[in-house]
């Protein structure tokens, strides 16, 4: 079940204070979900978490997703990464990834979210 943007800023906050390889990485996660919380994004997209990672869909979808419904992995990784994954096929060879910089995050969710067209406002720069 997908939860409120506000309520997964919260959580990754409070587990960047758990280990000191998952702070940046968990800072950024929640820097992502205060944006999406903030933006035009908001009440199109649905995020929920298995552990750590990110899931997010365009209509709400219970965990995992079926294989019929495309959605975008997001996962902190530790030190100061995160992996971007585009799940819409089920070949991972075929999905679309990338891993960039914690302080990229915000920056490279824009450029997907453009790039695939989920939203009728460009985002990015």
């Amino acid at each position: 079940m997908h939860r409120e943007w506000g309520k997964l800023a919260d959580s990754y906050a409070e587990s960047a204070t758990w280990r000191k390889e998952w702070k940046s990485s968990h800072e950024a996660m929640a820097e992502l979900c205060r944006y999406i919380d903030a933006s035009v994004m908001r009440d199109a997209l649905y995020g929920h978490t298995s552990m750590h990672v990110l899931s997010i869909s365009q209509i709400p979808v219970d965990f995992p997703p079926t294989p019929t419904i495309p959605w975008l992995r997001i996962e902190p990784l530790d030190g100061d990464q995160i992996e971007f994954a585009f799940e819409d096929s089920k070949k991972k060879e075929r999905q679309w990834h990338r891993t960039v910089p914690a302080k990229g995050a915000v920056g490279r969710f824009q450029k997907f979210i453009d790039q695939l067209g989920w939203s009728t406002v460009r985002l990015s720069e």
